[in-house]
């Protein structure tokens, strides 16, 4: 279910992803090749080369709160007292940004020409 507080999340997400993320790892979005359970082609394995590595949980730990266990199935906000992900070789918890896009993918259009610069406004 995408409600206010998940778009609130995305948007502050979002915002320190265009801050921390290097112009490379944004510039290696690509909206048509975006799929939410794929480890390289999710936003964050497309930016790091995989959702799994040690930049990729960096990146999480500074631009996100850990929302959700599934992605199809939601946890309320906060989720665990552990605010950070941490890296291995499976996904704990998934990002506002991550559970957003895999539920509302015609969204990932804007979120990347957000991420990009290539606007300024990011609408949800």
């Amino acid at each position: 279910m995408i409600n206010k507080e998940l778009k609130s999340l995305v948007k502050a997400e979002a915002l320190l992803l265009r801050e921390h993320a290097t112009v490379e790892e944004l510039n290696n979005l690509d909206f048509s090749r975006v799929m939410s359970t794929s480890a390289q082609n999710c936003i964050y394995g497309q930016m790091t080369g995989n959702c799994y590595s040690r930049r990729a949980t960096e990146l999480l730990s500074l631009c996100a709160v850990p929302y959700s266990l599934h992605l199809r199935n939601p946890i309320s906000y906060p989720v665990s007292d552990n605010e950070v992900f941490i890296a291995s070789s499976t996904r704990t918890y998934y990002s506002p940004v991550e559970y957003y896009l895999h539920m509302s993918s015609n969204s990932v259009f804007g979120l990347i020409d957000y991420l990009k610069g290539n606007t300024t406004t990011l609408e949800l």
